[in-house]
């Protein structure tokens, strides 16, 4: 995938992906690439920490909500309530 996207990069010199307001993760990186001359294994790296991060973080915040509704149970018959108008 690094190398397929490196190639891309290679043979188009301007294009409208590269003026996104929004890029991905993976498409920061692969222009940075260009500009500081990082290898795959960089590119590599800095994917998998930033993919690990983010399931712990989410993991920490799933806990605080199920902490949370089960020591509260106002809160989770309000949660449940408003669950329940959502999905009608």
């Amino acid at each position: 995938m690094i190398q397929q996207h490196t190639h891309k990069l290679n043979n188009l010199n301007t294009t409208k992906e590269n003026n996104q307001t929004h890029k991905k993760l993976f498409d920061i990186l692969m222009d940075a690439s260009c500009e500081e001359n990082f290898t795959q294994e960089d590119i590599r790296d800095n994917v998998i920490t930033m993919l690990l991060a983010a399931s712990d973080t989410i993991s920490i915040t799933m806990n605080f909500i199920v902490y949370i509704l089960a020591n509260f149970p106002k809160i989770q018959v309000c949660i449940h309530s408003k669950t329940i108008k959502f999905t009608n």
